[in-house]
């Protein structure tokens, strides 16, 4: 795509027909071709949230810019469509969490509401005008201005930058002037998104063997990636994100490691999402999924009300099921056994389940039965203050369980 822009940029100074004939076949092989029917871009074997977001589309942007060619423009609005399903709003506004577990290149977890500059994105606002659904993911003109006008009256030195933060992009930024959306777009597009503006749904999104699942009930939004898994070691299958419209993103399943994904865990750290995952959605009222390993070594059956979620697991064998939640400092939470697990830090107790509260409402984990449990910290933050922890539950089972996670708000 840069490719592209560079060829059109040059036919505008070098004009020669039969070339620009070539361009305009291009971009609609692009068109054709770089992008999936569920509406990410192609990348090395599958979705990637930075490579999409933070490469291709502002690049797909100077091409625009350049050449005016209308297939950038329903490239764009099909991504954006794709990404109303998997960038989690938090309710307070202050980011969004990414459904980064079918990421296949990077590791993406959040953006900021306000991305100030250097900013790797905002050659994406071109197309606004265009592609209103975008405003929702970049910068509101507003509050970048402030963003900006905090960092003038800053006296502190300037920070020299690093190698990664001087992208050539961003000089291309300067050739267009700024379309970033006025505050008030933005938060219509913000309260278009799928899972805001409707409380039930379901999208399967499909693309050669990779299933893409989102389903919205009055209580949660829950995803899911299942199917083939090519070259790629990065993504990681099954359910990949859990969020509720009051409490926020309360799981989210990491790519690209084996110790911070939503898995059913063998000895050795084996987790089941660190591979294809074949899935029957069989719908229905509770609905209900099964997803299991290509040898059935663990068959995972799930079944989705309006307030809970109930998952049930036989595996071959002894191991742990793993979920990691995303805490807040100002959450509290205890296992049934009375344990308080501390913010920040690490707990262990003999219990059945254990609750989150946050917001004035509470999140319950239940196993059913008092075993020996893990809710262990990890280095994982989120969103410029850093204030969200991931932390990762882990309970041990002879091969059978059933984790119910039931939403009390």
């Amino acid at each position: 795509m840069a490719g592209l822009a560079g060829a059109a940029l040059t036919l505008r100074l070098d004009p020669d027909p039969a070339l620009q004939g070539q361009l305009t076949d291009a971009f609609a092989r692009m068109a054709r071709t770089g992008q999936s029917p569920a509406g990410f871009f192609y990348e090395k074997s599958g979705p990637d949230q930075n490579y999409n977001f933070e490469v291709m589309l502002p690049e797909m942007a100077d091409a625009w810019r350049q050449s005016g060619d209308p297939h950038l423009v329903r490239m764009a609005a099909r991504y954006a469509d794709w990404l109303g399903y998997n960038l989690l709003r938090e309710p307070d506004g202050s980011g969004w969490l990414t459904n980064v577990a079918s990421s296949s290149r990077t590791s993406t977890r959040f953006y900021d509401d306000v991305r100030p500059d250097p900013e790797r994105t905002a050659l994406a606002s071109q197309f606004v005008p265009e592609v209103p659904a975008l405003a929702a993911f970049l910068s509101a003109r507003e509050d970048l201005a402030a963003a900006r006008a905090a960092w003038a009256a800053d006296p502190s030195p300037v920070p020299v930058l690093a190698k990664q933060d001087t992208s050539p992009r961003i000089l291309t930024h300067a050739l267009y002037g700024e379309r970033h959306p006025l505050r008030a777009d933005k938060d219509a597009a913000v309260a278009a998104l799928p899972y805001l503006r409707s409380k039930r749904f379901e999208e399967i999104r499909g693309d050669d063997g990779q299933e893409f699942f989102f389903i919205r009930r009055p209580n949660l939004y829950l995803g899911g990636c299942f199917g083939t898994r090519r070259s790629s070691s990065f993504p990681r299958t099954g359910l990949s994100f859990l969020w509720h419209p009051v409490a926020g993103t309360i799981i989210q399943s990491l790519n690209d490691n084996s110790h911070a994904c939503w898995a059913t865990v063998f000895p050795g750290q084996r987790p089941d999402a660190d591979g294809p995952m074949p899935v029957d959605l069989l719908g229905g009222d509770p609905y209900r999924l099964r997803f299991h390993t290509p040898d059935s070594s663990v068959v995972t059956d799930v079944r989705i009300t309006g307030g809970q979620i109930r998952r049930s697991v036989q595996a071959v064998s002894a191991a742990t099921e793993q979920i990691p939640i995303v805490v807040h400092p100002t959450d509290q939470v205890t296992f049934t056994d009375g344990t308080a697990a501390p913010y920040g830090g690490s707990a262990t107790a003999t219990a059945d389940g254990f609750e989150l509260r946050r917001g004035g409402g509470v999140v319950r984990f239940s196993w059913g039965t008092a075993r020996p449990a893990t809710f262990a910290v990890t280095s994982v933050s989120y969103l410029r203050d850093g204030r969200r922890r991931l932390h990762v539950l882990r309970v041990p089972h002879d091969g059978a369980i059933e984790v119910t996670i039931t939403f009390d708000f």
